[in-house]
């Protein structure tokens, strides 16, 4: 016989949740990762990529 499942509680209302209380905040990428500047990253590819980010220019 098959036993009734309890549904899992999750905080997660959204699709879109933060995950970084999730990583280990003391992991050596998790360090790097908020040492680089994304932004510059952000500037040097944006002309590579069109205005909906699915389908490359």
């Amino acid at each position: 016989m098959y036993t009734k499942r309890t549904p899992l509680i999750t905080s997660q209302h959204s699709m879109f949740f933060d995950l970084e209380p999730q990583l280990i905040q003391k992991h050596p990428l998790y360090l790097l990762a908020n040492k680089i500047d994304w932004d510059v990253f952000d500037e040097a590819f944006k002309g590579l990529y069109c205005a909906n980010y699915l389908k490359h220019s």
